[in-house]
């Protein structure tokens, strides 16, 4: 992919270089996008196909997305998705992409962490604002819906990464877009833990699929119903009855089967993930990995009923209603008066009350004249009244001496 300007709409775009297509291919692609184009006109989970061109090999030209794929996103950031709330938007957008395609009549065909776009709105890596785009049609075909009585996935020998080919992939049935459901499930499994379906070029599809019956927990082999659906020779590449399993040649040219190790999804989640934070998505897995498609939901049957994928609804705090509180009758108290009080002041015996002393009056002899007496240093007053008659207020008399 390159990074390239459109002159006529003044716009970064991508120029997508592809080395298989072929002209018919190509143009193939191209009425692909026009599909897309009719479910997605704003393009909220494709990139839209503007143009393509051939020249010695196939190019398209794409809306540009300033992402990051989710697989390098992972080796990035090893704990990212180990975030369930991070998983959770790569679910849910994988899932409504798959939900456009159906109604398109279009199998994406190589659905996995490499071509999931985990594209951050205004910069913000939360998980909030983020979406998730399915990108890269081309391994698209149209669904067998579309076109019944072909079998391109007999006739091609498959199509998509090795990795995460579903189960009727391997077995050359007709593909419908539950077989991208599968993917999505495998993808999510991947990321999840950091474990890979596909390790090395040594790993073929027999064991691709002896570790799919694995994580399904089918410990009885392929059912029977489904390998009669199959248009290969199973007598070959199975082992017989009662338990089928797939069949690979070792080193020795001999035939040996292949059985899984680990069973169900606690080599995933870990164990008694049932009763943890992840049962929720748990119960995801368990319904998109199921080995028959006839049996598998397909995107929009996930995305309405499990409860991983439902949107988180904060509730708001109902409104308190005011109640009316009866007024208790409060019984009236008298008041008393109140009263400065004084403070009491001791009292004091008689015999202990101090009493002032008045100074005694000397005694006059009664043969000594009033007037001869010597005064004493103190002044003290006479005690004794004159004798005589009143003289009236009017008459001239001297008045008594004091």
């Amino acid at each position: 992919a390159f990074l390239a300007v459109d002159t006529k709409e003044c716009k970064s775009v991508c120029l997508k270089r592809h080395r298989n297509l072929s002209v018919e291919s190509l143009a193939d692609l191209f009425v692909l996008g026009n599909r897309l184009a009719e479910v997605d006109p704003g393009g909220e989970v494709f990139p839209k196909i503007l143009d393509a061109f051939y020249d010695i090999i196939g190019f398209t030209v794409e809306d540009l997305l300033e992402g990051q794929n989710c697989l390098s996103k992972a080796q990035q950031e090893p704990e990212f998705f180990t975030d369930l709330r991070n998983l959770k938007t790569c679910a849910v957008g994988a899932l409504r992409g798959l939900e456009k395609l159906d109604q398109a009549g279009v199998v994406h065909n190589d659905v996995k962490p490499d071509n999931l776009m985990w594209v951050e709105a205004g910069g913000s890596s939360s998980s909030s604002t983020a979406r998730v785009k399915i990108v890269d049609f081309g391994c698209a075909r149209l669904d067998q819906r579309e076109e019944n009585g072909r079998n391109w996935a007999l006739s091609e020998g498959g199509a998509g990464h090795l990795g995460k080919w579903s189960p009727e992939m391997t077995l050359r049935l007709p593909i419908t877009h539950r077989g991208d459901v599968w993917g999505v499930a495998i993808s999510l499994c991947e990321l999840f833990c950091s474990r890979f379906v596909w390790r090395s070029e040594q790993d073929t599809a027999e064991v691709v699929l002896a570790q799919a019956l694995g994580i399904c927990n089918l410990k009885d082999g392929l059912p029977s119903s489904l390998l009669r659906r199959s248009p290969l020779d199973v007598r070959q590449l199975y082992t017989p009855a009662p338990r089928h399993w797939p069949l690979r040649r070792n080193t020795r040219g001999q035939l040996e089967a292949l059985r899984p190790v680990r069973w169900g999804l606690d080599q995933v989640l870990g164990h008694g993930w049932q009763e943890t934070h992840k049962g929720e998505l748990g119960q995801l897995l368990e319904a998109a990995l199921i080995i028959d498609p006839t049996f598998r939901p397909s995107a929009s049957n996930l995305l309405r009923r499990c409860i991983f994928l439902q949107p988180v609804v904060e509730k708001e705090p109902e409104p308190v209603e005011p109640t009316l509180v009866e007024e208790e009758e409060v019984p009236e108290v008298p008041v008393e008066p109140q009263v400065e009080k004084v403070p009491e002041v001791p009292e004091v015996p008689a015999e202990e009350q101090p009493v002032e002393k008045v100074p005694e009056v000397p005694e006059v002899p009664a043969d000594e004249p009033a007037g001869s007496a010597a005064a004493p240093e103190e002044t003290q007053l006479s005690t004794e009244v004159p004798q005589g008659p009143l003289v009236p207020a009017s008459d001239t008399a001297s008045p008594p001496a004091e």
